[in-house]
């Protein structure tokens, strides 16, 4: 007879993306490397057991049957005998079968659900006994619901499995392998199906197993899979039998914590479990009486719980973009799916199912906890004052007040939220002092404070770093005349004029003349360039002494939003006025500069005392209701603890160490919420500064081109830089409009300064204000002296605002002179350096996301980058590279790349020292501190140009100047490296309570000049 062999094909075990596009899959657990590789999403490997094979096709058996026909061969008169029966399956083969396809995940969904990696270790080691006892074992108990007689087969499989898993516990081989801790795992499901209280000692058991196997066996990628369903089965066991969860597992996590995802919602959710399993188990001990590691108040626990409620909100954000689900809304009950309020969830896997399911039961659990708490806190003997109750029952109104109903008895005294007392009201901090305003902030407000960035980061770069200088050293030329031949430098008698006698003198290299052009000012003969290096140099000494006798006063009443205002009336009101300062009166031109440039420190100055008020009450803070006293939860390490950022596996009774105080800044621990916060706000307003300076700076090139095609140029040529500041100062005048309408008061303390003698004259109270302002900056600096982190990154500070006013100035000065760039391409270089620092203010916050940096890190990256700078200027003194002409700053173009690396650097500095000092200020004294900042700023800006002048002095060169700026900056990174963010803040909020104290004490001496400073919560 006859064969009909028909070809079978070969089943492919690849996941669906690769089988797609026919690649060799790796076949790895969760995901393919193949697609994590590609950046793809994994849809899962195939159901192995829903696969049907089929030994002939249509096109195979009518080819073979006509084959048959031609050959004359013919079955029909052959008698057919019906075939043998096959051999009865194994009970192995039952279990094993009944196993793999019931308790493993399967689908199109990720191999990542419950038991999903032991099928691919099963295929890899068909023949280990051991797990194809477990299996079986776990297979014909869960099928004896259907065929009662498999019962007696399957303990006999468990026995066997039993001695099979102690005899592979035995040996130290094949204890710590895949396998065994894989039939432990299954065992369990038997000892579920069994006896709860076997289960609970099972589970405790595979616990010890993976505790034996020790931190190394997270390289091997089903470790970690088996250790989540160990993880699930011991938290579920603590919760049941009221046990914290243990350290040696909690130890193993942290570990595993370093393997995994930590944005993956179901490792999240397993931390979150392991800590309600402890939180749960430590309320049940203090209720009982039993003695805890130490003292914790109910309070304490409630604290704990809202952060854990917190948390599991975080979990629900990530599972909402990672599993997705759709509300389904039943007009009419169809009876085909169970509603409830007339929906369903429509879930696209199994296990997206079996992930929220969980999430919301363990989430139950925790509300439950802190329903409870608060009973329990508000029967307390005796009672809390009601300060504090009314306090906590608008705290938790908005958390059980929706869901639960048993307990609305307990806020009636609070008035659910209303169209005109939002939710956000209910979660305004405590004010610190009189009259503060702790209203929530709001997106206009911050557009508000983005507001005047935008106005005045315009007059910064448009002006102060580009035209100004250009505007004052035209000025002083038109007016002044050559130091040899006393003709004027400028006019139809010059001889620097050009052919055509029409080329501003701004568009030619300065070394075109042989002759210095010098005015005469006080009697003395100043080269023009010089006259507008010393008003500069004039308006930052103003500036200085400025900031120290009104920043101060920035804490008080409304002064802060008065004080902003008037700089930048001020400030935009000296830029228009440009446009009337002729060459006659070009002194005039140099107190504008003098008044416009110390207005523009002043008010920035200011603008970043705002800082730190809105952060503190902006409602994404979770603590936003607690007074400013009160510090959030902090690890063991002195880390801080936020519910959005920290999924550690710290317990209840975790709070803070002694040793948090000798923690240092390298600590691992996640960043607080208000230096995140602070942080990007900050980043992203330096950033919009600088898109407004490029846009304003494109509009004032465009101005100057199109006056240099009109007579106008002609008859000045500082008439078209002079409308150039026109522009700038309606741009600066025209946002501080926006910022005086949409940015809130924000008052301080009331400052007292009257007379008990009686009316005092105005100039009198004038001079006692400046006269505070003094006293409060010299007691600001004995605070700081007092403040150790404070004072290591003001040390940091000196020397990091140093280098770069430094290396700015030199720029320039080497671009001039060793490189010989006309005043068009120094231009140039200020956009591109000005373009680069505005994509720096966006690109750090990415990298520091991207790759978990603390704000002191990034800025130690900063300065590294920056170090770049000089030591690419010193490869000039290398001979091989000064024979080349090229390589080391020798080329006009290779100073534009490092102005890119000069703006990139200086955008994230500027942003992130900024707002990483504001987290160690203490409450209450933001403008006085930060007045400390930039005087710590304006002052190290000296002592840099001044060495480097010494040595160019010296060595007649510019570049020698490179031997002191490379290590300058290099001398701040282990005083930042040094700086504890979080230790910094309690001592800053710890001062401010002492001060707050010695205060009290003053009040009842009526020490009226301690009173003007300590009073008022430095």
């Amino acid at each position: 007879m006859p064969t009909l062999n028909a070809p079978r094909a070969r089943t492919s075990k690849s996941c669906e993306n690769c089988r797609a596009v026919k690649r060799r899959c790796d076949k790895q657990v969760p995901q393919c490397g193949q697609c994590i590789r590609a950046r793809e999403t994994c849809l899962g490997y195939r159901d192995e057991w829903d696969l049907v094979f089929r030994d002939q096709t249509s096109h195979t058996i009518k080819r073979s049957r006509n084959k048959s026909e031609r050959n004359g061969a013919s079955t029909a008169g052959i008698p057919l005998t019906p075939p043998t029966r096959g051999l009865d399956p194994s009970f192995d083969e039952i279990g094993v079968n009944y196993f793999l396809q019931e308790f493993t995940a399967g689908g199109r969904c990720p191999s990542r659900g419950y038991l999903n990696y032991i099928p691919t270790a099963y295929s890899a080691d068909v023949g280990n006994p051991t797990l194809v006892a477990s299996m079986a074992a776990v297979g014909l108990v869960a099928l004896a619901t259907h065929q009662p007689e498999l019962v007696r087969h399957a303990r006999t499989k468990y026995s066997e499995a039993i001695n099979r898993v102690n005899n592979a516990l035995a040996s130290p081989v094949e204890s710590v392998k895949d396998s065994t801790l894989m039939s432990v795992i299954s065992l369990g499901v038997f000892e579920h199906v069994s006896n709860f209280e076997s289960w609970v000692r099972h589970v405790k058991g595979a616990a010890a197993l993976v505790v034996a196997r020790g931190k190394s066996q997270f390289a091997r990628r089903p470790a970690i899979l088996m250790f989540n369903q160990v993880r699930a089965d011991m938290s579920a066991a603590c919760i049941q039998s009221i046990q914290p969860f243990p350290d040696d597992m909690r130890e193993l996590q942290e570990e595993a914590t370093k393997y995994t995802d930590p944005s993956d919602a179901f490792w999240l959710l397993g931390i979150l479990a392991t800590q309600c399993a402890t939180l749960f188990a430590g309320v049940a001990a203090k209720n009982n009486g039993l003695p805890l590691p130490r003292d914790i108040s109910w309070v304490h626990f409630l604290e704990r719980s809202i952060a854990l409620q917190d948390d599991f909100q975080y979990v629900f954000d990530l599972l909402a973009r990672q599993e997705p689900y759709t509300i389904i809304q039943e007009s009419c009950r169809s009876g085909e799916f169970i509603s409830y309020n007339g929906q369903y969830h429509l879930y696209k896997t199994s296990w997206a199912i079996r992930l929220w399911n969980n999430s919301r039961m363990v989430e139950i659990i925790v509300c439950e906890i802190i329903c409870w708490l608060v009973k329990k806190i508000l029967a307390e003997n005796p009672a809390y004052p009601a300060e504090f109750r009314l306090k906590l029952k608008s705290r938790l109104q908005l958390i059980i007040f929706p869901s639960h109903s048993p307990l609305s008895h307990i806020f009636m005294t609070v008035a659910p939220p209303s169209p005109n007392s939002p939710a956000e009201e209910l979660q305004q901090r405590h004010p610190r002092y009189s009259g503060e305003d702790t209203t929530p902030t709001s997106k206009r407000e911050i557009w508000g404070w983005y507001a005047y960035g935008i106005a005045a980061e315009v007059f910064a770069v448009c002006g102060v770093g580009s035209f100004l200088p250009l505007t004052l050293e035209q000025l002083a030329r038109e007016r002044g005349t050559f130091k040899s031949s006393h003709l004027p430098c400028v006019g139809p008698g010059s001889p620097s004029t050009s052919v055509n006698g029409t080329a501003p003198a701004m568009l030619r290299r300065d070394g075109a003349e042989n002759d210095q052009c010098v005015v005469g000012l006080l009697g003395l003969n100043i080269n023009t360039a010089s006259f507008a290096m010393y008003t500069f140099s004039l308006a930052v000494l103003v500036q200085a002494l400025t900031l120290i006798s009104f920043s101060a006063l920035a804490d008080y009443e409304n002064n802060r939003k008065t004080l902003l205002l008037a700089f930048g009336f001020i400030g935009s009101a000296t830029s228009m006025l440009f446009v009337f300062i002729a060459p006659p009166v070009f002194v005039l031109g140099a107190l504008l500069v003098v008044i416009g440039v110390t207005c523009l420190g002043s008010s920035f100055v200011v603008l970043n005392s705002f800082l730190p008020v809105l952060v503190a009450n902006d409602p994404s803070i979770e603590n936003a209701s607690k007074p400013a006293e009160e510090l959030h939860p902090m690890s063991p390490n002195g880390e801080y603890i936020h519910p959005r950022d920290s999924f550690s596996a710290s317990d209840a009774e975790s709070g803070p160490h002694p040793a948090a105080e000798a923690g240092s800044g390298t600590s691992s621990g996640p960043t607080s919420p208000e230096l995140q916060l602070s942080t990007r706000i900050s980043s992203k307003g330096v950033g919009l500064g600088y898109c407004a300076a490029v846009l304003v700076q494109i509009l004032s090139i465009s101005l100057l081109f199109t006056l240099s095609k009109t007579s106008i140029s002609k008859v000045s040529g500082t008439l078209p830089l002079r409308f150039v500041l026109l522009l700038v100062g309606i741009w600066w005048f025209s946002f501080t409009m926006v910022t005086r309408k949409w940015l809130r008061a924000r008052p301080g303390p009331p400052l007292n300064t009257a007379n008990t003698g009686g009316q005092v004259k105005r100039w009198r109270v004038w001079l006692r204000l400046v006269g505070f302002a003094w006293k409060s900056l010299w007691k600001t600096v004995k605070i700081a002296v007092q403040l150790r982190e404070v004072l290591v990154f003001l040390a940091a500070w000196f020397l990091l605002s140093d280098a770069m006013a430094t290396v700015s100035g030199t720029a320039i000065l080497f671009a001039r002179t060793e490189l010989k760039m006309s005043t068009t391409l120094v231009g140039l270089l200020s956009i591109t350096a000005t373009l680069s620092g505005m994509a720096g203010a966006f690109l750090w916050p990415v990298v520091s996301r991207r790759f978990g940096l603390k704000s002191n890190h990034t800025i130690m990256l900063c300065i590294a980058l920056f170090e770049v700078i000089p030591l690419y200027g010193m490869l000039a003194y290398i001979p091989l590279f000064k024979k080349w002409g090229v390589i080391g700053l020798q080329q006009p173009w290779e100073i534009f790349p490092l102005a890119i690396v000069h703006g990139v650097v200086s955008g994230g500095l500027s942003s992130y020292c900024r707002s990483f000092f504001g987290l160690l200020i203490p409450p209450g004294s933001e403008a006085a501190f930060y007045a400390l900042y930039a005087a710590t700023d304006k002052g190290s800006s000296v002592i840099g140009p001044a060495i480097v002048g010494m040595l160019i002095d010296a060595t007649g060169q510019v570049r020698s100047g490179f031997f002191f700026i490379a290590p300058l900056i290099l001398m701040p990174i282990p005083l930042v490296w040094m700086v504890n963010a979080e230790k910094g803040r309690r001592e800053g909020v710890a001062m401010a309570q002492r001060l707050e104290k010695g205060h009290e004490t003053e009040m009842s001496e009526q020490t009226e000049e301690a009173e003007g400073l300590l009073a008022r919560g430095i």
